[in-house]
């Protein structure tokens, strides 16, 4: 084996190891492997090349399993989206995949949006503060969890209804 032959054999064989922790997509092996420092670019993306080419990295596998993870989360479409992007996928793939999987009703996105807010609101209420602050804190942290405002308000009527004294 010549020396560009080898290098691109370890840049596979590095590509390969990052695979078998866990999926990535393209963008990440991409980003770990530059991060690397030790494969030219060219080595890089001829590796990627006969990943994509054998479906050994595929990015929409990628993103259908995200989307079946992330549904086990107590978070919203929103940040399950964000998350995804995060992690190098094209945003219309990620819509597409999240529109097609993610199979979300009123009812299924309430739920989770309570099962969140039930634990946070355990927390807010031993705090000594007015109750529409506690409300307040709870609805910004529903909404940094990705869940839209129809669900935010219904999960704390239901929560504070609930625990009302």
């Amino acid at each position: 084996m010549t020396q560009p032959d080898e290098q691109r054999e370890l840049c596979r064989e590095k590509a390969l190891k990052l695979l078998e922790t866990r999926p990535h997509s393209v963008a990440e092996i991409r980003r770990k492997l530059i991060n690397a420092r030790k494969f030219s670019r060219d080595h890089i993306e001829q590796v990627i090349a006969d990943l994509l080419r054998l479906d050994i990295l595929n990015d929409r596998l990628f993103a259908e399993a995200m989307v079946d993870y992330l549904k086990t989360t107590n978070i919203g479409q929103t940040k399950a989206a964000f998350k995804m992007i995060q992690k190098g996928l094209d945003r219309q793939l990620v819509q597409n995949t999240i529109k097609e999987l993610w199979n979300e009703d009123e009812d299924n996105d309430l739920t989770r949006a309570v099962i969140a807010a039930e634990t946070k609101w355990k927390t807010l209420r031993k705090r000594d503060e007015p109750d529409f602050k506690k409300r307040q804190r709870l609805a910004r942290f529903l909404a940094s969890r990705g869940f839209d405002s129809n669900a935010i308000g219904s999960a704390i009527r239901k929560i504070t209804d609930s625990t009302r004294d």
